[in-house]
């Protein structure tokens, strides 16, 4: 790579608009890492994903809260049971002889889906150039996230896309505007 020098042309509120980004970049907090940064959103839970050969899966109340109620049919078997309990005994259904595919019908009929996941201690989800934003997305859409959302800084300079953009930028706000 050379380092012939170029003109590059942009209109002034482009380039304004490169600098003033660069300068957050270059001023917001980073929690000690080296330039340059990414900032993740960081969470302890699980990923519901849709992939028919993932390796396990869980029973989710889809009623508002998807919480996880059950592992495996066992324990969906146990919960099913225990709020059968609350039924009216006329409404009760007789869980402990019902084959697993009724078990599945019944937590269907009640709300519950099964959706096959990955479970981390931590996840990393959606990447942010500034720490503003990432603390944006956290603030107004942690309901989309899983649990103990958090901003996670990380160095992005073994990264072969943003190392070399961030460069650029850096090397193009410096720039004189004529």
């Amino acid at each position: 790579m050379n380092n012939e020098k170029i003109t590059v042309t942009l209109d002034k509120s482009a380039y304004e608009f490169l600098k003033e980004f660069m300068h957050k970049i270059d001023t917001q907090d980073r929690f000690g890492t080296a330039k340059p940064v990414l900032y993740k959103i960081q969470t302890d839970d699980f990923k519901i994903v849709h992939d028919d050969h993932c390796e396990q899966s869980c029973w989710f109340d889809c009623n508002g809260n998807w919480n996880i109620i059950a592992d495996d049919i066992e324990e969906l078997r146990a919960y099913l049971k225990e709020e059968n309990k609350d039924r009216d005994e006329e409404d009760r259904v007789d869980i402990d002889n019902m084959s697993d595919w009724d078990i599945e019908v019944l937590a269907e009929e009640c709300g519950y889906k099964e959706y096959p996941i990955k479970r981390f201690e931590e996840f990393y989800e959606t990447i942010f150039l500034t720490r503003e934003k990432c603390e944006e997305y956290i603030k107004y859409r942690s309901y989309r996230l899983g649990k103990n959302p958090r901003l996670y800084c990380d160095w992005a300079g073994t990264d072969n896309e943003f190392a070399p953009l961030f460069n650029a930028l850096s090397e193009i706000t410096k720039g004189e505007v004529e």
